[in-house]
């Protein structure tokens, strides 16, 4: 039997989606580290990965960063950022103990901390930077760094980081390669290079102005060919974001970097996620946040909202005033009344600027996921020790229908579920599209043993019970429904409305 991730990888691989299967790929490894089938499967994958024709990115690796506009510089009136690169799914740095430098044009390494030339290359000249471990007779000695050329040339690193310069920052781009198993990435501005985690490991940092790193979060957040006027509220939206996390929550001080470059923040994926129409976007919207009050606003997206967003206070992350719940429909639109009513809601398409279109997939829209009662169990006993999988039971819903709390009842002790997060990754084998749900479970008839017999009495036949063989989920939605819903903001652009209209819509009183 297909596992889930197997089953996403291949309908990928039949549609020759070679980018998303690579995707699928990366998070297989990420989780499974040690996955011979996914590194075999990468092999085979990676030299299929390219851009459609209508993504064709406005710089590659290897090309002319200044193609389709110079990397800006960045001072007082331009913010920087710092960027985490390749993080986990959490945000956190992954492991790496080595990477591989290089440039399109000349570039210095400098230590970080003194500002000295290291060392000076050329032109796609390949410098593999390593993590030299301590050594094991001297008691005192630390792991350090080392940039070691092919042809053997050694740049010892002083500190604790090295910091990656172009010679000409305006169209130079630096290019990563920290693993076999992933792709080269290209990036605009700097990368700091630093040991990490008890100086156990490499971590990336690109530091960038906040218009480039904008270039490259709008093409990764949402899709190149979508509604000029929803492209540019992305850009406005991703713009804000960063800005909001850098300036007020820091959520990755300890990481010692402004954003990441996953979900965890929003997807950054440098210069090869540039396209000639995104620049143009972003290049339009130059500069324009979403404030509140006079200060940046927190504004958050998801794929899909499912008919409805939810309110802050749904989801239990705060009463934020712009954090209402808005439908996504031209007029109003009443919230289910009645489990019967949810049901209706989620047995049909999307009514509003959400619905199915050539942009909003319909699988986003409403979706169904069977899971197995048995791996279900296995999860749920291994996460908490419920014992046997009893059933599952919704005991509280946001007015737009999302589920706030589930309670797993088990043979050994019940366990109440009331994040998110959480639900959407224990309910499933994966993880679930979204908590706007209903549940349905399919039985089998299974046999108890008999009660013993009195004595003298005939044996007792065995009894017949219904165990859960499936639980069948059927939902809506894609991602947490509060805020900008992409999907909306496509199909609003589509009926006219421009990027200002479209943000205002999401996020009342901005």
């Amino acid at each position: 039997t297909l596992r889930p991730w197997h089953e996403a990888l291949y309908a990928y691989l039949r549609q020759r989606r070679y980018n998303d299967a690579w995707k699928q790929l990366q998070k297989l490894l990420e989780g499974d580290p040690g996955s011979k089938l996914a590194r075999a499967m990468i092999a085979r994958v990676r030299p299929l990965i390219t851009h459609s024709a209508e993504e064709t990115p406005a710089t590659t690796a290897g090309g002319p960063a200044g193609t389709a506009g110079v990397t800006e510089t960045w001072g007082a009136k331009m913010p920087s950022l710092r960027v985490g690169v390749s993080s986990t799914q959490m945000g956190k740095p992954r492991a790496r103990l080595s990477d591989s430098l290089h440039g399109n044009g000349a570039w210095k390494a400098l230590d970080a901390k003194s500002g000295r030339v290291l060392l000076s290359a050329a032109a796609d000249d390949s410098w593999p930077l390593r993590l030299v471990p301590p050594g094991k007779k001297k008691k005192k000695s630390r792991a350090r760094l080392e940039l070691r050329a092919r042809d053997g040339r050694v740049a010892a690193v002083p500190g604790d980081a090295v910091l990656i310069k172009p010679a000409d920052n305006g169209s130079s781009a630096l290019t990563i390669e920290d693993d076999p198993d992933h792709a080269p990435r290209s990036f605009r501005g700097e990368l700091e290079l630093s040991l990490f985690n008890r100086r156990r490991t490499i971590r990336v940092v690109n530091i960038i102005g906040l218009e480039d790193y904008t270039h490259g979060v709008v093409s990764s957040e949402m899709p190149v060919r979508a509604p000029i006027e929803a492209l540019k509220a992305q850009a406005v939206i991703a713009r804000t974001h960063a800005y909001f996390i850098k300036t007020v929550t820091k959520r990755h001080r300890k990481e010692n970097y402004d954003v990441c470059d996953e979900q965890h923040c929003q997807v950054y994926g440098g210069l090869r996620s540039e396209t000639e129409r995104t620049r143009a976007v972003v290049t339009d919207t130059r500069g324009r946040v979403a404030t509140y009050r006079g200060k940046p606003a927190h504004v958050i997206y998801s794929s899909h909202c499912g008919g409805r967003t939810q309110s802050g206070t749904d989801i239990g992350w705060g009463n934020v005033p712009y954090w209402s719940s808005v439908s996504d429909t031209p007029g109003p639109m009443p919230t289910p009344k009645s489990p019967l009513d949810l049901r209706l809601f989620l047995s049909d398409w999307p009514k509003g600027f959400d619905a199915p279109s050539s942009y909003v997939h319909a699988a986003h829209a409403r979706w169904t996921r069977a899971v197995p009662a048995k791996d279900l169990a296995e999860k749920l006993d291994r996460k908490f020790k419920i014992g046997k999988l009893k059933g599952l039971r919704v005991l509280r819903r946001a007015p737009s229908g999302h589920v706030e709390s589930i309670l797993v009842l088990g043979s050994k002790r019940n366990k109440k579920l009331n994040d998110e997060m959480e639900i959407r990754s224990l309910l499933a084998v994966g993880s679930l599209r979204s908590t706007l749900f209903v549940i349905d479970v399919e039985y089998r008839k299974e046999f108890a043993a008999a009660p013993k017999a009195a004595k003298g009495k005939k044996p007792l036949k065995p009894v017949a019970v219904l165990a859960p063989e499936t639980y069948v989920f059927r939902g809506g939605g894609w991602g947490h429904a509060v805020g900008m819903c992409q999907s909306g903001a496509m199909g609003r652009a589509e009926a006219g409305q421009d990027y200002a209209s479209i943000i205002k819509a999401y996020f009342a009183g901005v």
